[in-house]
C-alpha cells in the first residue's frame, strides 16, 4: 500500500516516498472518488508515562494488501506532539508496534525473550480505522504489557542477605499482530537492587499458575535444586486485586516477613500511582 507521511510540524517529510504517488488515483472534484485514496490522519490519543526521548517501532497494514506498507521509528515526543498524514488506498487499516524492545528477539512477527533474561518493560501499540471516506483518523492506544515485581525478603540476622532468586514461567513472548503473549521457556535471576530486595519484569501470562519463584542460596551450584518453590502466580490471582487480562498491566511488589510469618503483595497501577495491599 504506498502511503506519504509528513511530520506537520516544522514541514519536513519524513519519507521520501513521493513516487509513491503516482501509483494511487488522482482524483478531481468533477470525477467520481469512490476509487480515490483517503487522506487517513495517525494520533496517539493515550498519553502514556514515558519518557519523551523514548522510541516506538510502527508499522501500518491496509486490508488492500498483505505487505507493509509503512513501519518507521519514532520517538514518543514526536507522535505525541505531531500529526502525521498519508494517502491510503479505501478500506481498513491496521497499525500495530512497540515501545521498549532492549534485549527481546523479533522473530516470525513476534517479540521473544531470551531465556535467562526478564522481559522488557515493553509496551504494545496498535489501532485500526475505516478510511472508508475522503478522510479518516487513526487512533493509536498505548498498552503496558510488562508487570514490575519486586521480592523483598525481611530478615532480623545482619549482614548480606544469603538467598538468590530465579523466576520461571510457560510465557516468553508477544505477537505483534494482536498483543497475545506467546508461549516458551522463560526463566530470569531478578537483580538484587539492596539486600534482601529483587526486582524483575515479567511478561504477560498465558497460565499465571505456571508462575514460579525459585530460592537457593547464593553459594549453592547452578544445577542445585532450589531451597523452596513458591507458587507466585497462583498467589496473585488468589489475591483478586490483579489480573493479567488487564489492558494495561500493573506492577506487583512481594514482601515475605519470615519473623511475623506473614507475605504481604502490593498492587500498584502504573498510571494512577494507586495501589492496594493484600495480606496472603
Amino acid at each position: 500500500m504506498p502511503s506519504v507521511m509528513n511530520r506537520r510540524s516544522g514541514g519536513l517529510t519524513l519519507l521520501p516516498l513521493l513516487i509513491c504517488l503516482l501509483l494511487l488515483p488522482c482524483c478531481s472534484v468533477l470525477e467520481d472518488r469512490t476509487d480515490c485514496p483517503c487522506r487517513l490522519r495517525v494520533e496517539v490519543r493515550k498519553r502514556c508515562r514515558l519518557t519523551p526521548e523514548r522510541e516506538i517501532r510502527l508499522r501500518l497494514r491496509s486490508e488492500v494488501s498483505s505487505t507493509v506498507s509503512l513501519e518507521e521509528t519514532h520517538t514518543l515526543s514526536e507522535l505525541q506532539d505531531i500529526q502525521f498524514e498519508m494517502r491510503v488506498p479505501k478500506g481498513t487499516v491496521r497499525a500495530d508496534g512497540f515501545v521498549g524492545l532492549s534485549r527481546s528477539l523479533r522473530k516470525d512477527g513476534c517479540l521473544m525473550i531470551p531465556e535467562g533474561m526478564d522481559a522488557d518493560s515493553l509496551y504494545w501499540v496498535s489501532g485500526t480505522t475505516e478510511a472508508r471516506g475522503e478522510t479518516a483518523v487513526l487512533p493509536l492506544r498505548i498498552r503496558k504489557e510488562f508487570a514490575g515485581i519486586t521480592l523483598r525478603f525481611l530478615s532480623a540476622e545482619e549482614g548480606p542477605y544469603p538467598f538468590c532468586t530465579t523466576i520461571r514461567s510457560t510465557t516468553a513472548g508477544l505477537r505483534l499482530s494482536d498483543g497475545t503473549p506467546v508461549a516458551g521457556r522463560f526463566r530470569c535471576t531478578p537483580t538484587e537492587m539492596a539486600p534482601g530486595c529483587f526486582q524483575a519484569a515479567l511478561p504477560r501470562q498465558i497460565d499465571a499458575d505456571d508462575l514460579i519463584l525459585e530460592i537457593r542460596r547464593k553459594d549453592d551450584a547452578p544445577d542445585d535444586p532450589p531451597r523452596s518453590e513458591i507458587p507466585i502466580g497462583r498467589l496473585i490471582r488468589s489475591s483478586g486485586a490483579f489480573s493479567w487480562e488487564d489492558e494495561d498491566l500493573k506492577d506487583l511488589l512481594f514482601e515475605f516477613d519470615y519473623a511475623n510469618a506473614q507475605l504481604t503483595l502490593e498492587v500498584l497501577d502504573w498510571e494512577k500511582g494507586q495501589s492496594i495491599t493484600c495480606i496472603i
